[in-house]
């Protein structure tokens, strides 16, 4: 166990609301996906009033899933991504940007300055590949039983189109798929940053060079996070934290950074 565990006022004020809400969207996600397919075994002749409240339950959630998107989207994400930066940039420069910063967060004594945010920057890809990978690795089981059970029913010529079509959309939605993808994107970015990183303190070039490709390293790691929209898992942060917190304290050693 670490004596001193990090201080993250960032992740409880901004980062777990994202989380919660992730949670939410997923609930909303499933009770919509059993919808869909539900309507496929409804014959709306039949039964016209059970079809029409499953079509207006179903409506619901998508409308549901639309405000949430857009509120994570356009405010809460945003939002959060803002407080990091400047936690960041604070740690990085000695300055106060913010009046909630985060304790023990970056584990090094680099210069302030360009050194700092290459180090802060080298850190942070290692946990971000490090966790993303977890949750790839958690994630696969679900997907591949999803997939197995589309295959299953395309494979079967008696199956309705309309459950095809109601089991695509599920799978194919942002829920699985499309977050399956993402998640395996940044892992890969995050990667790619870490393994620059590397190279860039294995044999350190000076000055303006020095600085040019901490900088590029650091909009990169940032941009990807934005444009994969994945919330790290703080449950994973938790149990990756202490040996991760090794891996960093050992890469520190190789590398001579303070």
């Amino acid at each position: 166990m670490q004596p001193n565990p990090p201080v993250d006022p960032i992740r409880t004020n901004y980062f777990d609301i994202i989380e919660d809400v992730d949670k939410w969207a997923n609930r909303l996600f499933l009770l919509g996906a059993l919808l869909s397919i539900a309507s496929t075994f409804i014959p709306e002749t039949r039964y016209p009033a059970a079809f029409s409240w499953v079509q207006i339950f179903f409506l619901v959630t998508v409308l549901g899933l639309f405000v949430i998107d857009l509120a994570v989207k356009l405010y809460l994400s945003p939002r959060a991504a803002n407080a990091r930066a400047q936690d960041f940039l604070s740690h990085a420069y000695g300055q106060n940007l913010a009046t909630t910063r985060t304790q023990g967060y970056y584990n090094n004594n680099a210069q302030p300055g360009m050194h700092k945010i290459a180090a802060q920057t080298f850190e942070n890809s290692l946990f971000t590949k490090e966790i993303s990978r977890s949750m790839f690795k958690r994630q696969i089981p679900w997907v591949a039983a999803y997939v197995a059970i589309f295959a299953v029913g395309l494979a079967c010529r008696d199956t309705p189109i309309t459950l095809w079509c109601a089991s695509a959309q599920v799978l194919f939605g942002e829920q699985i798929i499309v977050r399956f993808t993402r998640l395996w994107w940044l892992r890969a970015r995050a990667e790619r940053i870490f393994g620059e990183l590397q190279q860039l303190y294995f044999t350190p070039p000076n000055g303006v060079v020095f600085d040019t490709i901490a900088m590029d390293a650091y909009t990169r790691y940032e941009t990807s996070k934005s444009a994969a929209g994945i919330t790290l898992s703080s449950k994973i942060y938790e149990e990756l934290n202490p040996q991760l917190t090794l891996e960093w304290d050992r890469l520190r050693g190789i590398y001579g950074i303070p």
